[in-house]
């Protein structure tokens, strides 16, 4: 099993210079990633400039904090809303408002024309709620 990454159009190996750093670093040219054989390795950090890599599996995404109780979420619906299933008109919109409106949205800004509106619409996290933290 080698350790690989794809660095800059070529396939490269990843050499672990202290096997208790669980980081690597870039070494030699070597043939293609072999899935299910090899190992993924990712640069650490934008662009590679720390010079680490890590396992592909051990790089966690970044993720948004969570909205706290008392803070502002916000969406924006458009006519591409999945809701809408391709039939929008404004009396669907006023329908899909209106459904907002009960799970505590409210509008807080409106642009675009008529068949074509961009909809923002706000609401305050409530105490013990994870609403707003993923959207609909």
């Amino acid at each position: 099993m080698a350790n690989k990454t794809f660095w800059k159009g070529q396939w490269r190996e990843i050499e672990q210079p202290n096997p208790l750093d669980p980081k690597g670093r870039l070494g030699s040219p070597c043939p293609p990633l072999v899935p299910g054989v090899d190992v993924k390795w990712i640069a650490e950090g934008a662009y590679g400039a720390s010079g680490n890599f890590l396992p592909e599996v051990q790089a966690a995404p970044v993720l948004p904090p969570r909205p706290e109780p008392g803070d502002r979420t916000f969406r924006v619906v458009t006519s591409e809303d999945p809701w809408f299933d391709g039939k929008f008109s404004p009396r669907r919109l006023e329908e899909r408002l209106n459904e907002m409106g009960r799970e505590g949205w409210r509008a807080v800004g409106v642009a675009g024309t008529r068949l074509d509106p961009v909809v923002i619409l706000e609401r305050v996290v409530a105490a013990g709620s994870t609403a707003g933290a993923t959207p609909a």
